[in-house]
């Protein structure tokens, strides 16, 4: 029998043996990928609302993915009830104002692809920072406090302008009268 010497390699039934395993191996993962189908990476399925933070009245911007953005998608939440998500140049998103009668708080929104991918966002509603604006219909255009109407300011006004117009006249008058030359003088 011979015996190994230092610097030499004995090749025997181990090393065949992983040799062996090494084909096998790389021929079954050769043969799975040559017969079982490539599936597509899905994409993320995502609820986007902007801005996260907003006071009743004010409109917040949905933005959704899902997979390619071919098909419509469903968003719900307790605060604006079903919107449709339509593709428009492969974008999912919409507008939405929230209504002035929404309390302040934290709500859920859920996103329905049609391909059955789901995903939820949230957002706050907060109290308004500033009272807000009401509209009195039978007060008119603020353009002024019409003191000039309620008071002698118009009367001055009035008497003021006709003045001014006859002194004009009267200046007309005299610069358009010409002197006649005098005779023998």
């Amino acid at each position: 029998m011979p015996t190994a010497s230092p610097g030499r390699v004995r090749r025997g039934a181990v090393g065949l043996t992983s040799g062996l395993v090494a084909v096998v191996a790389t021929g079954t993962f050769a043969l799975a990928a040559a017969v079982l189908p490539a599936t597509p990476a899905s994409a993320a399925t995502i609820l986007l609302i902007t801005p996260s933070t907003i006071e009743a009245g004010f409109a917040v911007t949905l933005s959704a993915t899902c997979g390619d953005n071919v098909n419509p998608a469903i968003v719900t939440s307790k605060v604006f009830g079903t919107v449709t998500l339509v593709p428009d140049k492969g974008k999912l998103h919409t507008s939405i104002t929230v209504p002035l009668t929404t309390k302040a708080g934290t709500y859920n929104v859920n996103l329905s692809c049609a391909s059955g991918q789901t995903a939820t966002s949230k957002f706050s509603v907060i109290r308004p920072t500033t009272p807000p604006h009401t509209v009195n219909p039978n007060l008119g255009p603020a353009t002024g406090g019409g003191e000039m109407a309620a008071s002698g300011g118009a009367r001055i006004a009035i008497f003021g302008g006709l003045g001014a117009v006859v002194l004009g006249v009267v200046v007309w008058i005299v610069s358009s009268v010409r002197r006649r030359p005098t005779i023998g003088g």
